[in-house]
């Protein structure tokens, strides 16, 4: 949280959580925390500076269509981290957020809900999720969250920055994990399917 080093670098998030790209890294035995810092961020640098000549154009698209800039970027990939580990469907699940983002509905993505040095070991439950006070949860809060919620790889940034395109995935609003090893989640257009999807992945399958 130094606000030097923050400044330093031009950062105006209230942490370098998110931009601490996660990576193997040969570190010396009694590196300062300070150098540790700087070298994972300078690596996330460099991953985002490649993503970026990877999708020209789309940081502007970001900025014209919705006003989100690099930070807003990096916590929508903080969530896309958190919500799946399955590679294959992080840009669809970024196009989830981005499609409520557009409709004014509010995120409620329940990892945001345990955000914080107290509570992230916890489960998301209904009195975190609806705590009025948790400037983190989406379920209270309109939009992203103030800040990522998580260090988030190179897939899951590239997620954000150029989600999944197409007629169809412009429609999903909704998913819910599959529950059946894949680790892959079950997407739905209305809210009717997604009680169906949870009905059907989830209470059957207590």
């Amino acid at each position: 949280r130094s606000r030097e080093l923050l400044d330093a670098h031009g950062l105006t998030a209230e942490s370098f959580e998110g931009y601490l790209f996660p990576d193997t890294y040969r570190i010396k035995q009694g590196t300062s925390a300070e150098a540790i810092v700087e070298k994972m961020y300078a690596r996330w640098q460099e991953v985002w500076e490649e993503l970026q000549r990877e999708h020209p154009g789309a940081l502007e698209e970001h900025a014209e269509v919705r006003e989100m800039g690099v930070h807003e970027l990096v916590t929508l990939a903080s969530l896309v981290e958190r919500e799946t580990r399955h590679a294959p469907e992080r840009g669809r699940i970024s196009r989830v957020f981005l499609n409520r983002i557009d409709r004014g509905m509010r995120l409620q993505t329940d990892p945001t809900c345990v955000y914080g040095e107290d509570t992230y070991r916890e489960v998301p439950s209904p009195k975190r999720c609806k705590d009025k006070l948790n400037r983190y949860s989406t379920y209270v809060i309109e939009g992203l969250p103030p800040g990522p919620i998580a260090n988030p790889g190179k897939e899951s940034l590239r997620a954000a920055l150029r989600p999944e395109q197409g007629e169809d995935a412009r429609e999903y609003l909704f998913f819910v994990a599959r529950r059946d090893g894949s680790g892959s989640h079950y997407f739905s257009k209305s809210y009717k399917e997604h009680i169906a999807a949870i009905d059907r992945y989830l209470r059957r399958g207590k």
